[in-house]
């Protein structure tokens, strides 16, 4: 699996199979690349997700848990700042804003691929296997997923929350240390209602050019052709929110790795969000 490669640490390898994976890939989307309504695409790992019944009410309806010892409702009217830019994170108005983007019919680029880009979705020689989500996927969400996924979620939280998944790669095992989020400083200031937060994830050396790779032969020029007058920036950002809040629920994780979560989605929604610092860059 792409997953071996990634562990194994042999870039060159990594290189070489992310041309296959980008040309196949760029090739798939521009052939079958369409604008259509949201309704109309495969809507389970976004638009179900955010819908009113879906998996952000089962996890957060009607639930309150703290940060940094911060009530998460409270945290709207904190100043936030992470790694010294200023952020906001109002949680209830996410979650909102999640719910009114799953019932928005405005069309959206999409072409016909698997839909969940994973490391363990993808074998070697390049093949690709699970096809649950197959079929006409909105771009945009594949191109989070796989980033999301191969930087933030593979390397570290799916194995250290999903180990029965990893038995047939030990190796993952020895790789999630390096592949943790690491929080530096943490200050909160209640009378001043302010936290203050220092903290960087950045993915090891072979996954940072497995992402590289696929933004620069992949994301780009299928952009760039597809929508070349839209801001990617935007464009992401409510696939890559549901992969950030969607997956695993925040409220469950232990305090470092909810930070780093919510950490992201702060970025993930400032108004000058760029996916491809937080993507190339990790979160620092």
């Amino acid at each position: 699996m792409l997953l071996d490669l990634l562990n194994e640490g042999n870039e060159p390898a990594v290189a070489e199979y992310l041309a296959q994976l980008t040309n196949a890939y760029r090739r798939a989307m521009l052939d079958t690349a369409l604008r259509m309504c949201p309704m109309q695409l495969v809507r389970k790992l976004y638009h179900d997700r955010a819908a009113p019944g879906g998996r952000l009410d089962y996890y957060y309806a009607d639930r309150t848990f703290e940060v940094c010892g911060i009530p998460i409702d409270e945290l709207a009217h904190y100043e936030l700042v992470i790694n010294g830019r200023q952020r906001r994170l109002d949680w209830r108005a996410i979650l909102s804003w999640l719910a009114e983007w799953s019932r928005d019919e405005t069309p959206q680029w999409s072409a016909c691929t698997q839909g969940d880009p994973t490391d363990v979705n993808l074998a070697v020689p390049f093949t690709v296997f699970d096809y649950d989500t197959a079929g006409r996927n909105a771009v945009v969400g594949e191109f989070a997923n796989f980033c999301w996924y191969t930087g933030f979620l593979g390397g570290y939280l799916v194995p250290k929350l999903n180990p029965a998944a990893f038995h047939s790669s030990p190796k993952t095992f020895e790789m999630v240390s390096l592949n943790a989020p690491v929080t530096h400083a943490i200050n909160v200031d209640r009378e001043g209602r302010r936290l203050s937060v220092d903290l960087t994830w950045r993915p090891v050396a072979a996954r940072h050019s497995a992402i590289t790779a696929y933004w620069n032969d992949l994301v780009m020029p299928v952009w760039k052709q597809l929508a070349e007058s839209e801001d990617i920036n935007q464009a992401v950002k409510p696939y890559l929110a549901l992969r950030i809040i969607g997956v695993f629920n925040v409220s469950e994780l232990d305090p470092a790795d909810m930070l780093a979560l919510l950490a992201c989605l702060a970025e993930c929604c400032a108004d000058d969000f760029d996916a491809e610092r937080l993507f190339l860059q990790g979160l620092s």
